[in-house]
């Protein structure tokens, strides 16, 4: 998926029910995102770093577009 689709998705389904991942085997929802406007080199979807100028995620998607994740929280646990 796109960057946009991600990000439209997520806008759908925001009040009903946050999009969720996995990292080490801890359930993570996602809770802020935004298509992220950076020209990096493409590395692979699913690529994700750390950027410390807007403390953020910085994941990479289908067609070299990326997203930034900047609030996660834990599935269970409210924020």
């Amino acid at each position: 998926m796109t960057s946009t689709d991600i990000y439209n998705l997520e806008r759908a389904l925001r009040t009903v029910y946050p999009l969720t991942t996995t990292w080490n085997s801890i359930n993570v929802k996602i809770l802020e995102l935004n298509i992220c406007s950076c020209d990096k080199h493409s590395k692979a979807p699913g690529y994700v770093e750390y950027d410390r100028k807007t403390k953020s995620l910085q994941v990479e998607c289908a067609n070299r577009t990326w997203i930034s994740v900047t609030k996660l929280g834990l599935l269970g646990k409210k924020v």
